[in-house]
């Protein structure tokens, strides 16, 4: 695995490293950011308009992800659904 990509799993990865990792050219590494519990609102809100639809899935699948970005996704055809 990358340093980016490990670095980009890590939940205790501190938010402003995640918000430089989120414009990796490696999309595995922004599949990750959007993920990870640590990521910022306003670096998931900036995911939720990634070309990548698994960005953009990740970001909805995401915890943290503020009501009015899932509502967003779900409305541009990106399957969202909150697990605990």
């Amino acid at each position: 695995m990358s340093s980016n990509r490990h670095l980009a799993t890590d939940p205790n990865t501190p938010p402003k490293i995640l918000a430089k990792l989120s414009g990796d050219t490696d999309v595995v590494t922004r599949w990750n950011v959007a993920s990870n519990p640590n990521t910022s609102l306003e670096i998931l809100i900036k995911l939720a308009s990634n070309t990548d639809e698994w960005v953009r899935q990740n970001v909805a699948r995401n915890q943290n992800t503020p009501l009015e970005t899932l509502t967003r996704l779900s409305d541009s055809g990106v399957w969202v659904r909150r697990t605990p």
